[in-house]
């Protein structure tokens, strides 16, 4: 059996239907009450004293506008003096004075590196800081990398524990927590975005939890929840299914007709001289600003789309396969998965800070399910995969110079590190030129033009 996919998610455990009412009763007593594991507190009342090195590199921390998450940052890989002061609050500080700085500084950028250092010294309080600071929806940029994202603390908090679970040893108990602090709270479409897609993926469809999704979809206008849904192929849900790839199609139209001609414009643009490239990218790089989305996802076309394509890979009804037919053309390598040619019951996902680890953590998910297929005492199937890689992804797997690359192939060198870094998207001529590019390389490293014999035998 082969499979084209990319993003596969690992098994959910069950949300345990007795924890609900103290999550209720969490967000009725209030989010901001002391946090405590093993004697240690966090409270903002009280403070905590933090000495004249911590206050340095706390200054200094709150000076800076985005938070580095990695040592590596940028196209270089560099190590910045932002991850270095990160680092040393990370080595110095207590565990006391990391959990209240997590919660209680005023800076994005301090409470952040602070939940990170907790995260590795005691995942059981970075879990409690997470759930404390749910509502904390100051948005914040994060650089991974050579990728800027934007996000809130939350989500940077949260994500971070449910990617690096196994890293930094989280408990099943405070992952379920977690999860369910995600589910029950109140749904914000501006900050909750990536939170509740993530949960979407790998709720299984529970009894308990069926209500709650209805009204997140219906009355809270959250999209994601509709994944949820169609996990328990109910037929009261059919139509919502079909209203929503009826949406999906009619703005993915209306998307692609104003991107053509911004794509004409930007293939016009290619052939400019390397000068005027090297200005563009300098404003490229200057113009990231962190925002929340100002298009409501149930009117982005792609969200949508990759919603209801979801959707039908959950519930592979015949019905709605065929109206989600006219999408192919837009999101084609999901098509082939969720137009019925595998009757797999489930999803998988793998997720990392570069291809290789997404990959690694991939087969993880494979393995973790399997694991689940043999205590339900099922047969788990025999699988082939093929990943398909982006422009980003393939430069991040293969040690491939960017640069030197388009050199050797005739590209403009900065416009195809702004295409490595997604600071642009390529269009398909761009694309195709690539493709011939990697071709080109192929062929002359497969021409073996290499001596073989030392350079004085030659003479």
């Amino acid at each position: 059996m082969k499979i084209n996919k990319f993003y596969m998610k690992r098994k959910c455990l069950p949300l345990k239907t007795n924890q609900i009412p103290m999550l209720v009763l969490l967000f009725l007593s209030g989010l901001l009450s002391s946090c405590s594991q093993h004697g240690k507190t966090a409270n903002k009342e009280e403070g905590v004293a933090l000495g004249d090195t911590i206050e340095q590199i706390v200054e200094q921390l709150s000076k800076e506008t985005e938070f580095h998450s990695t040592e590596g940052i940028g196209y270089a890989g560099e190590r910045t003096s932002q991850y270095n002061l990160s680092d040393s609050l990370w080595h110095i500080a207590t565990t006391e004075q990391l959990a209240y700085l997590a919660l209680s500084h005023p800076s994005t950028v301090v409470r952040l590196s602070a939940s990170y250092g907790l995260m590795e010294r005691d995942p059981h309080l970075a879990a409690e800081i997470a759930i404390k600071g749910v509502l904390d929806t100051a948005m914040c940029e994060i650089a991974s990398g050579c990728i800027y994202s934007c996000s809130t603390v939350s989500e940077g908090r949260i994500s971070e524990l449910r990617v690096n679970r196994k890293y930094f040893g989280l408990s099943v108990e405070d992952s379920v927590r977690l999860d369910s602090v995600v589910l029950y709270k109140p749904y914000f479409d501006k900050y909750d975005r990536l939170l509740m897609f993530d949960l979407m993926e790998r709720l299984p469809p529970l009894p308990q939890h069926y209500e709650r999704l209805k009204d997140l979809y219906l009355k809270e206008h959250c999209i994601y929840a509709l994944i949820g849904l169609a996990k328990y192929q109910r037929d009261d849900d059919r139509q919502l299914i079909i209203d929503m790839a009826q949406r999906a199609i009619r703005l993915s139209q209306e998307e692609y007709e104003r991107e053509q001609a911004l794509m004409e414009a930007d293939d016009e643009g290619e052939n400019a001289p390397d000068v005027i490239e090297v200005e563009a990218e300098e404003d490229v790089v200057e113009e990231f600003t962190c925002t929340t989305p100002e298009i409501p996802s149930e009117n982005d076309a792609e969200e949508v789309s990759y919603v209801i394509l979801k959707c039908v890979s959950f519930w592979p009804d015949r019905e709605f396969i065929q109206a989600v037919k006219p999408l192919r053309d837009y999101y084609r390598y999901w098509y082939d998965f969720m137009s019925g040619a595998d009757d797999l019951d489930f999803g998988l996902h793998g997720d990392g800070k570069t291809a290789r680890k997404a990959i690694e953590d991939f087969y993880i998910a494979r393995d973790e399910m399997k694991d689940f297929y043999e205590e339900q005492g099922r047969e788990f199937p025999e699988l082939e995969f093929e990943f398909v890689l982006d422009i980003g992804a393939f430069f991040s797997y293969y040690p491939i110079n960017v640069t030197a690359f388009a050199e050797y192939v005739g590209m403009n060198a900065s416009q195809l590190r702004q295409y490595a870094c997604g600071l642009r998207t390529p269009t398909t001529k761009s694309i195709e030129r690539i493709k011939k590019g990697i071709a080109l390389v192929t062929s002359d490293i497969a021409a073996g033009h290499l001596i073989d014999k030392p350079v004085p035998q030659y003479v």
